[in-house]
């Protein structure tokens, strides 16, 4: 029996030394990295460890990040930052899809490099949650941004200026006439505000963007429900993402309310958050 858990130790050993040896020499001197490797090492092959690792690699050059600079700094890291990174660095190796684990890295090693990592972690944590559909529907908001046609962008956005001059002339008329009347009942200002948020590159309307994605014209809370042909539900997975992006507070859904019950995806247009944006800068359009 000890005699087994002895060659157990040295064959757990030999393979931890052979992936190792099918990287980076310089990787092996940093012990974050190859304390991850050992922690994995028989619950994914050796060849997708060593091909993980050297998207690492490729993306370090990308930034032109050396690896003594990369080794440095993780030396560096407080102990909190130290167990996100070992657990991040797991999470690359050995969970993450291949959709996601690009951007993963790309946010890994800014959190690694930059003196505040906050923000990073946070990204971290809501890659880890989304899934191939989710970063689709992120590819076609980034691809629209740049150019996709804003119909009802431009139309609502003329409204509301338009009802914000007709507020004011109002307004104005009366100012002019409480000054007029001052011993007599005076006229209240119109002072109410339209939750009416069209901000630019930032808010995206819903037709402007189910044109532009091809989806059915159908409303987003009927295709999760009455339909089940090929086309309705190649919408109800991407309904299913919006819905996952407010939660994790990438985007934030508005949504009409109509007479009778409220639904989450009768969607009007949704807006991309400081964090949904910071996401789509890790985000490619391919």
């Amino acid at each position: 029996m000890k005699k087994e858990k002895i060659e157990n130790v040295i064959n757990f050993a030999d393979a931890s030394s052979n992936v190792l040896g099918l990287v980076n020499p310089a990787f092996s001197a940093i012990p974050l990295i190859t304390y991850a490797i050992r922690r994995v090492v028989g619950l994914i092959s050796d060849n997708d460890i060593v091909k993980r690792i050297k998207k690492i690699e490729k993306e370090l050059k990308n930034k032109k990040i050396s690896i003594d600079e990369f080794k440095e700094k993780i030396i560096t890291l407080p102990e909190h930052e130290k167990y996100f990174i070992s657990n991040s660095l797991q999470h690359i190796i050995i969970k993450c899809i291949p959709e996601t684990v690009d951007i993963y890295i790309s946010i890994f090693i800014d959190c690694i490099m930059k003196e505040e990592h906050n923000l990073e972690e946070e990204l971290c944590e809501i890659i880890e949650s989304l899934n191939s559909n989710d970063i689709i529907l992120l590819k076609k908001i980034k691809s629209f941004l740049d150019a996709g046609f804003k119909n009802e962008y431009i139309f609502k956005s003329k409204e509301k200026k338009l009802n914000i001059e007709k507020n004011k002339k109002e307004n104005l008329k009366i100012e002019k006439y409480n000054n007029n009347h001052k011993n007599e009942l005076k006229m209240l200002k119109m002072d109410f505000i339209d939750r009416n948020i069209i901000l630019k590159n930032t808010t995206i309307f819903w037709k402007d963007f189910r044109t532009f994605c091809q989806f059915p014209e159908i409303p987003l809370n009927y295709l999760l429900l009455l339909n089940d042909d090929e086309e309705s539900f190649y919408g109800a997975l991407f309904a299913k993402s919006l819905m996952k992006l407010n939660d994790l507070g990438v985007l934030q859904v508005d949504y009409l309310v109509t007479v009778g019950t409220a639904n989450n995806l009768n969607i009007d247009r949704f807006h991309i958050t400081l964090l949904g944006k910071r996401i789509l800068t890790y985000v490619s359009k391919k």
